[in-house]
């Protein structure tokens, strides 16, 4: 059994410590970890952002079906009787469209089989992350978007529509 020198003092030196190996395994798998936290961290803030839209879509909703009641007709455009100038979370403007004519109107956001509109009154939706949309539910280039539906009984992702 090797004896451990004693110091000045007449204590035993203790020489135990981490190596430069043990200090190296412990920081790749600290890195490890948070690259493996990175893509959770980014998906919960794109669900907040979908959480902030659809709040400001119910926002937006209350304003324009109050300046129904005021005006007797819905609103021509998002303007400063409506709204301020809202953003999306991603930066763009809301969609307000006031349907010309309650189903078949040629402007309207279109449902899941792509043959009536989504609202009999008027659509209000957020164009997403990726700023497109083809306005049906039924295609790809939508998904992201984000949309009031059935008259204001839903505001949701346009891939979770329905479900």
């Amino acid at each position: 059994m090797a004896s451990i020198a004693p110091n000045q003092d007449g204590d035993a030196l203790d020489n135990r410590g981490f190596t430069m190996v043990e200090l190296l395994v412990v920081c790749a798998i600290i890195g490890v970890l948070a690259m493996m936290a990175i893509p959770a961290f980014s998906s919960i803030r794109e669900m907040a952002k979908v959480a902030r839209c659809k709040s400001e879509i119910r926002g937006l909703e209350l304003s324009i079906n109050g300046y129904n009641l005021d005006h007797g007709s819905l609103p021509n455009a998002l303007d400063a009787s409506v709204s301020t100038n809202l953003t999306d979370p991603w930066g763009r403007a809301y969609v307000y469209y006031k349907k010309i004519q309650p189903d078949h109107d040629p402007g309207a956001y279109l449902d899941t089989s792509g043959g009536h509109d989504l609202n009999t009154d008027f659509d209000l939706y957020s164009l997403g992350a990726d700023g497109a949309t083809t306005k049906n539910l039924a295609d790809p280039g939508s998904m992201d978007d984000v949309i009031r539906g059935a008259d204001g009984a839903v505001v949701a992702e346009a891939k979770n529509y329905g479900s």
